[in-house]
């Protein structure tokens, strides 16, 4: 009981998040908006080899989280992008979201261990992040290609 009450601001948030974004999703994928914003994108799947559709929640992941896993689980279950490519979208939404990231993580470093070994932690902790984010999204691709 006293979890459910400490967790109800987090759970409003989120759902006064996915309702309306879910609602929108579903009313421009009906209209065709996605066939649009697929032909813009469509020019970025050379870098990155993922549908435009797919590329779509790469594009959401940069902005919020809650907006991406909505996009994409909206679109997975319309059948628009199967599962890979619904993992590998978020994935590298979220390593092109890690500069973004940065501005929570500098104060965080910062806060705890000072200037001096604050950037280094950040720096090491950052790198090591990316780099591994980069070597899973690498051999996802590998493997489901």
């Amino acid at each position: 009981v006293e979890s459910a009450k400490k967790s109800r601001k987090i759970i409003f948030r989120v759902i006064k998040t996915t309702i309306p974004v879910t609602v929108i999703m579903f009313v421009l994928i009906h209209a065709g908006m996605f066939d649009i914003v697929n032909k813009w994108l469509s020019g970025l799947t050379g870098l990155v080899p993922l549908s435009p559709k797919a590329l779509s929640v790469v594009a959401t992941r940069i902005a919020s989280n809650v907006g991406a896993f909505t996009v994409a689980g909206n679109l997975l279950y319309a059948e628009e992008i199967s599962g890979r490519e619904v993992v590998l979208s978020l994935l590298v939404g979220n390593f092109l979201a890690s500069g973004i990231n940065l501005r929570f993580l500098i104060p965080y470093y910062l806060g705890i261990f000072g200037p001096g070994t604050g950037w280094q932690v950040l720096a090491i902790s950052t790198g090591l992040r990316m780099a591994i984010m980069v070597a899973m999204i690498w051999a996802l691709f590998v493997i489901w290609t």
